[in-house]
């Protein structure tokens, strides 16, 4: 869709009206009444809403992804922006049967022929919280499952951590997967890439003194037992992961970033 200076993709069965107040001027909807900041940092600003639609009001999710750097409309002409990536493999994984919030607008500010700030508004996850609050034993075999399935069905999430894993409290699947900016879709995911994918959760939670080693052991043996290719013993696995954890864990704390 094209409205002002504002380009991008939408989902055909809400209608397009519901969206006319977003799209009339998106920076107010980042801090309008009875909205609740999630995130807010250089790269990034999260807030939840409920947007008004012709079945009600309907809980979302909208990020806002800023300019960052002079290049970035210009990169932006030749390659998905990060709105984009996220807009694109929220469908992709949605399309596979796997859990995550639905995309229903994505969207640039332009000057010219250049976008600018970017915007993507995706359905909220009802009484949810990171999993990185809620580190519940009880929720290590659904995970290792998912992520299991995520790989066997061509899907590498790219930024598989705690704080973009979410735990409903309210229905099912328990466990839903967000941020998808750095995810690729119909790839033959390598035992490397899934090794790393592991890793990257499991560094979530090394200075975290509720999860043990013993459910660190479940979520593996459940990733190892969801389907019968384990491609090798577990034990195997759980060195080479822990292995990339320090490493991670070390490269993380040089560079002074959270894990």
């Amino acid at each position: 869709f094209r409205s002002g200076r504002l380009r991008g993709h939408v989902v055909r069965d809400v209608p397009f009206e519901a969206f006319q107040s977003l799209l009339r001027d998106p920076d107010a909807a980042l801090a309008g009444p009875g909205v609740r900041v999630l995130k807010a940092s250089r790269s990034s600003k999260v807030v939840a809403f409920e947007l008004t639609t012709p079945a009600g009001l309907l809980p979302v999710v909208l990020k806002r992804v800023p300019v960052r750097a002079w290049y970035d409309p210009f990169k932006h002409l030749v390659s998905w922006s990060s709105v984009l990536r996220a807009w694109r493999f929220g469908l992709s994984v949605r399309d596979r049967g796997l859990p995550t919030p639905r995309p229903l607008i994505a969207f640039h500010r332009y000057f010219l022929w250049y976008p600018l700030a970017g915007y993507i508004l995706t359905e909220a996850v009802a009484d949810a919280t990171p999993l990185a609050h809620d580190p519940n034993p009880a929720y290590a075999v659904e995970l290792g499952r998912l992520i299991r399935t995520l790989h066997d069905r061509g899907i590498g999430h790219g930024d598989l951590k705690a704080a973009n894993v979410l735990v409903a409290h309210t229905g099912r699947p328990t466990i839903r997967l967000i941020d998808l900016v750095g995810a690729k879709a119909g790839m033959s995911v390598s035992r490397s890439f899934r090794i790393t994918d592991l890793a990257r959760i499991a560094s979530s939670f090394v200075d975290d003194s509720r999860v043990t080693n013993a459910t660190r052991l479940r979520v593996l043996r459940a990733y190892l037992d969801a389907v019968p290719r384990s491609g090798g013993a577990w034990k195997d696995w759980w060195n080479r992961i822990r292995g990339e954890v320090t490493a991670k864990v070390r490269r993380n704390r040089a560079r002074c970033r959270p894990l």
